[in-house]
């Protein structure tokens, strides 16, 4: 699909879309794009906190690597029920 069919696609989509949230999120990525705004601006306090330590969290080491967290995630979704109910009993202190 070339660029004008999928610009042509996109306004059809655009003229029938009722979320606001959706529409407020592409007017803001529009006007990101056409000025000279900083997007950093737009952030709130806690927003900033939270990249800022994510970079220092970079800088000292704490990261983990992403294959790492995909071999993770892949064996906590394919637990079964009962691990997951031997998990959290085998946890519970009487």
């Amino acid at each position: 699909m070339g660029y004008e069919a999928l610009k042509l696609e996109l306004i059809e989509w655009l003229t029938k879309l009722e979320d606001s949230e959706t529409i407020e999120y592409l007017k803001n990525v529009k006007d990101s794009k056409s000025s000279d705004h900083d997007w950093w601006e737009d952030l709130t306090q806690e927003q900033k906190k939270g990249i800022e330590k994510g970079l220092q969290d970079i800088d000292q080491g704490r990261t983990v690597p992403h294959e790492e967290v995909k071999k993770n995630m892949d064996y906590k979704l394919h637990w079964t029920d009962e691990a997951i109910i031997e998990r959290i009993t085998s946890s519970i202190t009487v």
